[in-house]
């Protein structure tokens, strides 16, 4: 369907072609509708997001600023997709209308995200919206200017964070850590937990926050993507492992690199099926443990 309009686009004028994802999103693909695209986009939310898809309680600061991790595991899955510069097509621009709860952002938020994009790679920050509609479900959402045209609290921000980051080359973020993430994991996983708190895309941010806390640049690819130019791999939740992959990942190692997997790794193989074999399945000769025994509580 993706492919459809952008073949569509293409056929009518040099236009590149784009999709604006939404943040920790669960029911598309971004790996495979990124092919079709020249370039990923995404829609940045930072203060809804911490209320309603992250499972802690936000605290005062994050209502305000919402949380760096998480919008930034977004920045690194965006940008590490199309390994290019990707664009914010929609940065909150001050309070919105759709979370729990709706706090103004804090003085310099809105300055703060453009700064927080651009340094995970952004080439564009985009703001929705220019002007606080009249009517409609979003009358609530603010934009850059408020409804009787003056400029509201987001577009001095805005203005300020142009100004100060036109000199600032985002061509290539260089990453020493691969994240790998797939939605075949997340899906299999969210089907079967096997423990009601479990959930695979908190997990994979457990482990991008500890990496980021220590100043480590991260790109979230897909498990299949080229891994040469890594260190280290972190493989939080790497459920469904076939042999092609576990050579992929033995021949990252064998080649210098660190590999760490994670729990619920090697459980299945890609059809959702348990291996013949015990867990971790095509993974046990590399990490050389077989897994007897395993509980949830």
């Amino acid at each position: 369907y993706n492919r459809i309009h952008a073949d569509l686009i293409r056929e009518h004028g040099d236009w590149f072609v784009t999709h604006n994802f939404m943040g920790d999103f669960e029911t598309l693909d971004m790996h495979k509708v990124s092919n079709d695209l020249d370039l990923v986009s995404w829609d940045s939310y930072p203060t809804g997001f911490v209320q309603d898809r992250r499972a802690a309680d936000p605290s005062m600061d994050e209502l305000r600023a919402g949380d760096p991790d998480q919008v930034g595991l977004n920045h690194d899955l965006c940008r590490a997709t199309n390994d290019a510069p990707f664009w914010v097509m929609e940065q909150q621009p001050g309070d919105v209308n759709w979370p729990p709860s709706c706090p103004q952002p804090g003085d310099g938020a809105m300055r703060l995200w453009a700064h927080h994009a651009v340094g995970h790679g952004a080439d564009a920050v985009l703001y929705f919206r220019w002007r606080r509609c009249l009517e409609g479900q979003e009358q609530y959402h603010a934009g850059l200017m408020k409804q009787d045209g003056s400029p509201d609290r987001g577009y001095n921000e805005a203005k300020a964070a142009a100004e100060e980051l036109t000199t600032v080359d985002v061509d290539h973020v260089d990453a020493s850590v691969a994240l790998l993430h797939d939605y075949d994991n997340w899906w299999a996983i969210g089907v079967q937990p096997h423990a009601p708190e479990f959930d695979y895309w908190e997990h994979l941010r457990c482990y991008y926050r500890v990496l980021r806390a220590r100043g480590v640049q991260v790109d979230v690819v897909h498990p299949d993507a080229p891994l040469d130019d890594y260190e280290a791999v972190v493989a939080p939740g790497l459920h469904l492992v076939d042999t092609e992959l576990a050579d992929h990942l033995t021949l990252f190692v064998e080649q210098g690199g660190q590999l760490l997997v994670g729990a619920r790794s090697g459980v299945k193989t890609p059809a959702n099926q348990l291996h013949e074999t015990l867990a971790p399945g095509s993974l046990a000769d590399l990490t050389g443990l077989v897994v007897d025994q395993h509980e949830s509580y």
